[in-house]
Formats: C-alpha cells, structure tokens, sequence
C-alpha cells in the first residue's frame, strides 16, 4: 500500500512481545490516525 503526501491515513494493529502478550494496539474502533508526509 501506498500513501500519498499530506493524506490522513489511519490504522489498526497489535503489538505483541515474543511471549503473545500484547504492548499496545489499535483497534478499528479506535484506529492510529497521522498525517502523511506533511511539512
């Protein structure tokens, strides 16, 4: 996938150490949202 300059993009993802324990995450419901590329 690709993301354009000055885009939002949100994600969701888990973050988990070698055990399976989970570190951090981010859910559909409450994604990571950035702006891309912006200066």
């Amino acid at each position: 996938m690709q993301i354009a300059p000055n885009s939002v993009a949100s994600l969701s993802y888990v973050l988990t150490d070698t055990k399976g324990e989970i570190l951090d995450e981010a859910t559909i419901e409450a994604p990571f949202v950035y702006l891309h590329g912006a200066n």
